[in-house]
Order: C-alpha cells, then structure tokens, then sequence
C-alpha cells in the first residue's frame, strides 16, 4: 500500500515538473528580418546542448562551431552592411587577444568575425566566412589577412553578396631585404591565375579602396534563441526518482 501511494506520489511530482516547465519558460528572443532567428537558434543549440550532434547541424553551422566550441564567448550583430536594404548576420567571438595594428591603423573591435550571411527572400545563404584576421569596413568590404611563410596576403570580399571576391594583394618580406608588393590577377569566377609585381604605392592606393573606415557593430551575445524542449528524457526520470528533481528544473530553465 505505502510502496502505491509512493508512486502516485511520484507520477503527481513528475506531472507538476511538466507542467511547470512548459508554462515557466520565457519567450524566446526575437529577431528582425526574422529570416535569421532559426539560424541563430541553431547556433546555440550547437552552442549548449551536449545531445545535438553534428550530424543534426548544417554544414556552415558544423564548421564554424567545431572552430570557436570552447574558446570564446559567441556574440552576433545584424546591420545592413552594403546599403542594400538588406541586413547580414555577422556571427563572432569576444577577442582575448591585444588589438590589431597594420599601416599605422590599430583595429579593436571587442569581437572577432567568423561568419558574415545575407539572404535572398528566405533563403539564407553564405556571404563571408573567416579566412586568418578579418577586419569590416564601412560599405561592407572585407579583408581577410593571411601569413604564410614570408608571404602576407590580403584578400577582399564584399559582405552582403554571396561570396564575392573583390581583390588579391600580397606583401613579400624576408629578413635582411626590402619588402615586395603583389596584385593577384582573377579569373571572373575570382579564382587568381597569376600576379604581378606592383609600387609600395599602388598597394596602398589598391588597398585604400577598400580599406576605408572600420565598420562599428553593436554587439549583442548570443542567447535565449534556443530553449530546450519541455520533454523528460528517460535520464531525466531517473534523475527525479533519485530526489535531483531541482536539477532537472535548472537543466530546462537555463
């Protein structure tokens, strides 16, 4: 008698668990142009839920998040960054590095971009994605530096059209001699053929195209777009039956 009464007990609790998470959840944050908030949930599900697999993420979401998981605190910023009428997402990390310096110009924007979207109609599409040290400029260029070996190269994409490449420059310097300035020659698919030796000038009279004033974003971290379900897994019950049954109220709550 005493062990039925204990679990009429229990089934009454576990209900009152239910109830109260499904009714006790808060709004999810909104987004405008709404075309984003899936994505952005997707992030954060990606983000905190140790059950979602990266056979359940899409594929831009699976590579940026197996980049930043674990290093830094994730933010994002939605802004029309080619005056286009259409706003991009930029996804990025908070910096725990010193402020980036090149040509006299010291960049220290709070975050670090990984990714830039854009949209047509729904569909969300890539515009930009993290290639070395990336700095936004007004108008929506971007440059990405890369060093290799003595070679640094800077590549320009223009943020808010899928994936367009603008311009290809290099500087070459060895210790001990002068440095050497490149221009990269594209193909229309903006594939580089091959490059050809320019001025200190005219790098920086290409570069200054599109290297203007840095964009300023408004930051925002990246959170309360995703709630987990008001589900009890089966580990869940077995949490409650041990008496962890604010436990799995903090799990859902969070």
């Amino acid at each position: 008698m005493k062990r039925k009464i204990g679990i009429v007990i229990m089934i009454i609790m576990i209900a009152g668990i239910v109830c109260y998470l499904i009714h006790g959840r808060a709004d999810t944050a909104k987004v405008k142009p709404a075309v984003y908030q899936e994505l952005l949930a997707e992030y954060e599900r990606a983000l905190e839920d140790p059950t979602y697999t990266w056979r359940q993420w899409g594929n831009d979401v699976y590579d940026m998040m197996t980049f930043i998981i674990g290093k830094y605190p994730v933010c994002y910023c939605i802004k029309d960054l080619n005056d286009d009428g259409r706003e991009e997402l930029i996804i990025g990390g908070v910096r725990n590095g010193e402020p980036f310096e090149r040509f006299g110009t010291v960049y220290d924007d709070p975050c670090e971009i990984y990714i830039i979207y854009t949209y047509k109609d729904e569909d969300v599409k890539w515009s930009v994605t993290q290639t070395g040290t990336t700095i936004l400029y007004e108008g929506g260029s971007v440059e990405f530096i890369v060093t290799v070996s003595f070679m640094e190269y800077y590549m320009y994409y223009q943020a808010g059209e899928e994936y367009k490449k603008l311009d290809t420059l290099a500087v070459k310097q060895q210790e001990g001699e002068a440095p050497h300035y490149y221009k990269f020659i594209h193909e229309g698919d903006g594939r580089a053929i091959s490059c050809e030796e320019v001025t200190e000038e005219e790098f920086h009279e290409i570069r200054n195209r599109y290297a203007t004033a840095a964009e300023e974003l408004d930051w925002k971290p990246l959170e309360g777009f995703w709630e987990p379900e008001a589900v009890l897994s089966l580990y869940d019950l077995e949490q409650v039956l041990k008496g962890n049954i604010f436990g799995v109220i903090r799990k859902f709550m969070k």
